[in-house]
């Protein structure tokens, strides 16, 4: 189906067929921004697809992962400059450090904040 195949280059995942006709049978049109708000507003730890990133990131040393844009699902945010009480209610100062739980199929693994990213926050 031609209409899936921007999704590799665009966020790093191809499509099983499950996940193909599940699109098909409940996105407003096969039409590229459909398709794409359609995976947004899914759980993708439950959407079928395969991910371009490699498999065990979590245990791969750091700088192993190639360049690209890859789409993950943020389950948490945190700001470790604070204690940790205050880490995940805390919205935010001069100073943060954000860490990241993401997922991504069945991988689950880790990430730091390494610029500031103003569409992030903690709440």
């Amino acid at each position: 189906m031609a209409e899936f195949n921007f999704l590799s280059s665009a966020w790093g995942i191809e499509l099983t067929d499950a996940s193909k006709r599940e699109i098909t049978e409940q996105a407003n049109s096969l039409g590229r921004k459909d398709v794409e708000e359609y995976i947004k507003d899914s759980d993708l730890r439950k959407l079928k697809h395969n991910s371009l990133l490699p498999k065990e990131l979590a245990r791969m040393s750091s700088g192993t992962v190639p360049t690209g844009q890859y789409m993950v699902q943020l389950q948490k945010v945190a700001d470790i400059t604070q204690p940790t009480k205050f880490q995940d209610d805390f919205d935010g100062g001069k100073w943060r450090l954000l860490a990241l739980d993401l997922a991504v199929g069945d991988q689950k693994f880790k990430a730091i904040e390494f610029d500031s990213v103003k569409a992030l926050a903690v709440n």
